[in-house]
This record gives C-alpha cells, sequence and structure tokens, in this order.
C-alpha cells in the first residue's frame, strides 16, 4: 500500500495532466443558469433536481455529500450553530461518464460540488497485498483529473500513504480523498 499512496500523492503534486474537468466547470457562487448548461454540457442524467425540508436528510446521506463535508471539515453552519439548512436549498444528483456528481446550491450560488470517481480495477490480479501494476496504473489515470488544483496533504497513515489531500481552486477550496475498500476517488469544491 505505501506504493500507491506515494506515488498517487506525486502525481497529485506534480499537476500532471489535468485532462477533462472533474468538477464540470462549475465553481463556488456559480448561478443555476450556469449549473444548468454545465449539466448538459456533461450529458448529466440527473435524479433529482430539487430537495423538500423532509427529503434533506436522506438526500445528503444517499450521495455521500454529508460524510464528504463533515471529513473536509466544512459544514455550513446556521447563526443558531446547527447544520444550515440554506446551503441545500437545491441538490441535483446524477451520473456522467463514469463519475457521480451531486450539485449543492443556497440562493448564493453553488456551495458544494462532489465527484465520486470509480477507479476500475481487476481484483484478481492483485498480490497478497491487495495492489498491483494493474491498480496503480488505474488510480494514476483517476488522479490525473485532479492534478490541475494546488493539493497537499491533508491525512496520511503511519507508512505515509497519503489518501487526503486539501488545496484552493474555483474560488472556493478543494478536497480529494482516495476510498481504498471502494476503489474510489471523492472529490468536494467547497
Amino acid at each position: 500500500m505505501r506504493r500507491a499512496g506515494l506515488l498517487a500523492a506525486g502525481l497529485l503534486l506534480a499537476g500532471f495532466g489535468p485532462g477533462a474537468d472533474p468538477f464540470l466547470g462549475l465553481r463556488v457562487g456559480a448561478s443555476s443558469g450556469e449549473v444548468e448548461s454545465a449539466l448538459r454540457g456533461a450529458r448529466l442524467e440527473v435524479d433529482a433536481t430539487s430537495v423538500q425540508p423532509g427529503a434533506l436528510r436522506d438526500g445528503l446521506v444517499r450521495t455521500g455529500l454529508l460524510e464528504a463535508i463533515h471529513r473536509a471539515d466544512a459544514t455550513p453552519r446556521s447563526m443558531e450553530g446547527g447544520l444550515d439548512p440554506a446551503a441545500f436549498s437545491r441538490l441535483r444528483a446524477g451520473q456522467a461518464d463514469g463519475a457521480r456528481y451531486t450539485v449543492a446550491e443556497s440562493p448564493r450560488g453553488v456551495d458544494f460540488v462532489l465527484v465520486r470517481v470509480k477507479v476500475p480495477v481487476d481484483p484478481s490480479r492483485d498480490d497478497r497485498d491487495g495492489w498491483s501494476r494493474d491498480r496503480l496504473h488505474r488510480l494514476q489515470e483517476a488522479l490525473r483529473a485532479f492534478g490541475g488544483f494546488a493539493l497537499r496533504t491533508a491525512k496520511q497513515d503511519r507508512y505515509e500513504n497519503r489518501f487526503e489531500w486539501k488545496g484552493k481552486g474555483r474560488g472556493g477550496r478543494v478536497f480529494v480523498r482516495y476510498v481504498p475498500e471502494d476503489d474510489e476517488l471523492v472529490a468536494l469544491l467547497y
């Protein structure tokens, strides 16, 4: 596992090939019109276009947005100190090109863009430690899309495998996390 974490961190920090835009060209504060245009341009199949107050909790949990916001330490707070529901006035979730997207809008515009990208691997090709050259190659390909953001290591394990990064971009902050048990990269723009 140490090899994968160090290699992945090197790719991210070196900024290799930004490739396709993982955030669909969206930025923090983008208007609903800009969101509509970006979603149409990406041919995103939208699962939900808005969230009723009673369904907000389900939408945040089901999409993984709440977990990502918590891990990024980006929880929007109300004046009373609790979770500010205004940050999620409109919640859109969908899929395009093998990635799952969630866009949360407030009256001010986009507050959060969550992207979940599967890193397709063949576990039968892994060694006894759960890694193979094929797995590393697939992870490198997925990480390249986030190379255009100025990321720094936010969390690593005792073997110095880096698996969480934070940075800045698009008028906000960026949080990227590799989830090995799901073979997935999770990225949050906020």
